[in-house]
């Protein structure tokens, strides 16, 4: 809907993003999310399954897949470290 509305191409709108952001869509949308998760985790909320859904994930695999990718442990190890 976004390159509807800028009147662009998907394809085109995709490669303006990682031209200027320096990573595609997805990874874009995935960093802020695992954000989320973090500020979630700090705010004291340590129920892993209500952060991710909270965090705009449909299941807790893709969750904890993305997250490991992203912040390199899994999210119960950044509760033990951080908590």
């Amino acid at each position: 809907s976004m390159a509807q509305n800028m009147f662009i191409s998907r394809g085109k709108l995709s490669s303006l993003f990682e031209k200027y952001a320096g990573m595609n869509m997805n990874t874009y949308k995935n960093s802020l999310r695992i954000n989320k998760a973090n500020e979630l985790f700090g705010n004291g909320i340590t129920d892993i399954t209500e952060v991710a859904y909270q965090s705009g994930f449909q299941t807790i695999r893709t969750f904890n897949t993305t997250y490991k990718k992203i912040m390199g442990i899994t999210p119960s190890e950044y509760i033990k470290k951080t908590v």
